[in-house]
């Protein structure tokens, strides 16, 4: 296993919620920086999330789902083309 120094994302978490069509996703909220998927990478962004969720599904009547990713896998990666 590496040893990083810095914070590296080693767990997602989201909420979901099911649609009507059967199909789950992930809800967002509009924020003066545009919309905001309901994802955090650390367990203080998720109890942020979690607020804003609640308040969501209470707007929307749905009930949704708090879940956790936690396997990592780097499976590419992107390389920049600028000439820096």
């Amino acid at each position: 296993m590496t040893d990083y120094r810095g914070f590296r994302i080693t767990e997602v978490y989201a909420i979901t919620a099911i649609g009507d069509d059967d199909e789950e996703g992930i809800p967002a909220i509009s924020t003066s920086m545009g919309m905001m998927p309901l994802i955090a990478a650390d367990e203080r962004r998720l109890k942020q999330i979690m607020e804003l969720g609640q308040k969501v599904a209470n707007d929307m009547g749905r009930d949704f789902k708090v879940i956790k990713f936690s396997v990592r896998e780097d499976i590419g990666e992107i390389k920049s083309r600028s000439s820096n």
